[in-house]
């Protein structure tokens, strides 16, 4: 006797990497691989803006798109086997499961992202069925792992090996007469996204990553996970499952009060939750109601892509936390005298920020108001607007000081050439002077102070008087210089 389902969860695995957008760009990895081909869009009704949809590249889009306004291209995986089995094993269960679909997400601005959709023989496509809501939990805890614990593995591939020749073999060539047997081994999802991502022939890093093997290569640690669940039993619980189900906890850790406010509620018998771990979209179904189930794919399209634009802001604003890590000093006393070369760095840092948060931070995503409540909703559990503020107020703030500096090195520059000028005005004093004691002496004019002779006299002391304020007055400027050049290092001591 078949047992009841008590919940059908229908999943996508999420694993987000970097790459180098220099050496393979994000719009011809079809061309460059042959293992990738540009997705299809599919002509399902969706409720997001088209001008947000339109820019992730699909096949139909390739040629009539301007791609400098897209933000990623959409691929699907081209290798993988029809029939793709796993074997899921854990004290007293154990159930195949298949892995139809891979697809990558590739951003113009080097960020990546891979999904893959286990499912059930039987179920709908991506879809996984279970009994209990405690084996449900448990499946993803372990599925998001990727099954990294080899000595304690939990996730195996069955492959056919050919009697007499020792080698796997596919079912399709298997010949009339021909002896086969089954070979179990245990299966490392993070050893086999890698090998699939290295097709793209450049530099990859995941978030997160672990060393693995003796040649310490970095493979993904953990997916993020993205769930449309209907629940049909325990609806006192369900709330509390879903937590457990989006972040990939078993029920050992305690939901707290903090997070059941936290979840939201976009129709009395709909939950979503989200977290660094994962979203999900849950709904509580009596047995005959199947509303959700045939609305599912347009449910699972729109929250997905919503999910996938905030993914994008998320590890888009971690990667300019990187690039200000990488790119400028950590010493202050770097940041205390102007340097054009430090001035370039900020102000290209500057511009790629306010580039990104002018085109790919929207106040809406969709015609639909829960849709909108939702993207919202994730937003502040992830804490995009707060990331973006920090980062905002920080380089803002170092541009201004590298402008102030530059504006005081200006000045300091300036008073140097007014320093120059008053020097070569006294010298030029000086020559007057003489030249005035010499036109004395042409009209045979005593130079000393003569009541006979006042003209001359009066004309030298004219030019005494004007000499001796013009170096009171440039000894004066000398001083001012040199004591606020004095106080300017002493506070610049003080504050560094």
């Amino acid at each position: 006797m078949k047992k009841e389902i008590a919940i059908r969860l229908t999943s996508r695995y999420l694993i987000p990497f970097t790459y180098d957008n220099c050496k393979i760009k994000y719009d011809e990895v079809e061309q460059e691989t042959g293992t990738w081909k540009v997705a299809e869009k599919n002509n399902r009704e969706k409720d997001i803006y088209d001008y947000i949809s339109d820019s992730f590249i699909k096949k139909d889009q390739c040629e009539s798109q301007d791609k400098n306004n897209a933000i990623a291209c959409v691929y699907k995986y081209q290798n993988l086997k029809q029939n793709f089995k796993l074997l899921y094993k854990k004290k007293e269960t154990s159930f195949n499961f298949y892995i139809r679909e891979v697809q990558m997400i590739l951003f113009q601005n080097g960020i990546g992202l891979l999904w893959y959709a286990p499912e059930m023989r039987g179920g709908r496509s991506g879809t996984c069925e279970f009994e209990s809501i405690e084996d449900a939990a448990e499946f993803v805890c372990e599925f998001k792992e990727l099954a990294r614990r080899e000595e304690n593995n939990c996730v195996y591939k069955q492959d056919l090996y050919d009697y007499r020749e020792g080698m796997r073999i596919q079912e399709s060539d298997i010949l009339p007469g021909r002896k086969k047997y089954q070979k179990t081994i245990k299966f490392s999802m993070g050893v086999w996204i890698n090998e699939i991502l290295s097709t793209l022939n450049c530099n990859l890093s995941y978030y997160p990553y672990r060393l693995y093997g003796q040649d310490k290569k970095r493979i993904p640690d953990k997916a993020i996970l993205f769930h449309h669940g209907i629940f049909y039993e325990n609806k006192i619980e369900w709330e509390d499952y879903a937590f457990y189900l989006t972040r990939g906890y078993r029920k050992n850790y305690g939901i707290s009060m903090d997070d059941k406010i936290k979840i939201f509620y976009p129709f009395e018998n709909v939950c979503c939750y989200a977290a660094g771990e994962g979203c999900g979209y849950y709904a509580f179904s009596e047995k005959n109601n199947s509303a959700f189930l045939q609305d599912s794919n347009k449910i699972i399209d729109d929250y997905f892509m919503i999910y996938v634009l905030v993914l994008y802001q998320f590890y888009t604003l971690l990667s300019f936390s990187e690039e200000i890590e990488k790119r400028l000093p950590v010493k202050a006393e770097n940041y205390l005298d102007y340097s054009p070369i430090l001035m370039d760095e900020i102000n290209t840092i500057t511009v790629k920020l306010n580039i990104f948060l002018a085109r790919n931070t929207y106040s809406v995503v969709s015609y639909i108001q829960h849709h909108n409540d939702f993207y919202k909703y994730i937003i502040k559990q992830l804490r995009i607007e707060e990331n973006i503020s920090r980062l905002s107020i920080g380089i803002d703030s170092l541009g201004k000081l590298e402008k102030t500096l530059e504006k005081e090195k200006e000045d300091r520059k300036n008073s140097f050439l007014e320093k120059g000028l008053s020097i070569v005005s006294a010298l030029a004093l000086i020559s007057v002077w003489k030249d005035i004691d010499g036109f004395s002496n042409l009209m045979n004019i005593k130079c000393l102070w003569d009541k006979n002779n006042i003209s001359g006299s009066v004309c030298h002391i004219v030019v005494l008087i004007f000499t001796v304020i013009t170096f009171i007055f440039l000894g004066t400027f000398i001083f001012q210089t040199i004591k606020q050049k004095v106080q300017y290092r002493m506070d610049r001591k003080k504050n560094g």
